[in-house]
This record gives C-alpha cells, sequence and structure tokens, in this order.
C-alpha cells in the first residue's frame, strides 16, 4: 500500500450548499492476486502497479440538523472532475511459465455521488 496526497479547499455558500475542489495523488500502490485461467486450485499469482491523479469540483447539500443540539446532519453531493490513471506491466506466473502484458495510461472523466452523515467536531471544526 502507499500513501495518498488529499487535498481539500471547499467554501461554504450558506443556506445548506458547501462546494469543495478535492485534489488526489497516489504515486504507488500495488495489486497481488491469484488467477485461475488454466487450472483451478493452482497457485497462478499476478501483480501489478498502479499510480493516480485526479481533481475534481463538488457540490454538497445538508439537510436539517438533528440530534442533541443540532450536532450532526444528513448530506448528500457530487461531482465532476479529470483522472489520470498509469497502470504498470502486469506478470502472471503459472507453474510452467510467465506471462506479462504491457501497462498503459488513460486520462478521463471523474465523477462521484455522495449521501452520508457530518457531524460537528467542536463549535468551530
Amino acid at each position: 500500500m502507499a500513501r495518498s496526497g488529499r487535498r481539500r479547499i471547499g467554501y461554504d455558500a450558506g443556506n445548506r450548499v458547501r462546494y469543495e475542489l478535492l485534489f488526489e495523488y497516489r504515486p504507488k500502490f500495488e495489486f497481488a492476486g491469484e488467477a485461475n485461467f488454466l487450472a483451478p486450485g493452482r497457485r497462478q499469482s499476478t501483480v501489478v502497479t498502479l499510480s493516480s491523479v485526479s481533481a475534481m469540483a463538488a457540490g454538497f447539500f445538508d439537510f436539517d440538523r438533528m440530534g442533541p443540539s443540532g450536532s450532526y446532519w444528513p448530506f448528500i453531493g457530487g461531482g465532476v472532475g479529470v483522472a489520470h490513471n498509469s497502470v504498470g506491466s502486469k506478470s502472471i506466473s503459472f507453474p510452467t511459465t510467465m506471462t506479462i502484458a504491457p501497462g498503459g495510461n488513460h486520462t478521463g472523466l471523474a465523477w462521484m455521488v455522495s449521501a452520508g452523515m457530518a457531524f460537528e467536531l467542536d463549535e468551530k471544526t
């Protein structure tokens, strides 16, 4: 697992609406697993490294506050942006051979839909 850099800039527009600009950078993470192409039950390991960077503009709507002294509230949100993903070459080990598939890059549309519960940690947070 690799660290990811995540930054947010936000603006509370009042009247229950919030806007955020999101940036996320995952410089290196890895997937390791098992494949069963030829003989299920035999150990056929596969490994691939990935990296990703994305930027997104998002908006959120806060519903009425609930709980003791209005300390939490449900929200919904959505956003749109762009993401660039890089996948390294992938190797698959079979009992008698190894296959290596080339990696690649893709830049495209990124989107999100969210719903959740927000809560105050204290009066200012």
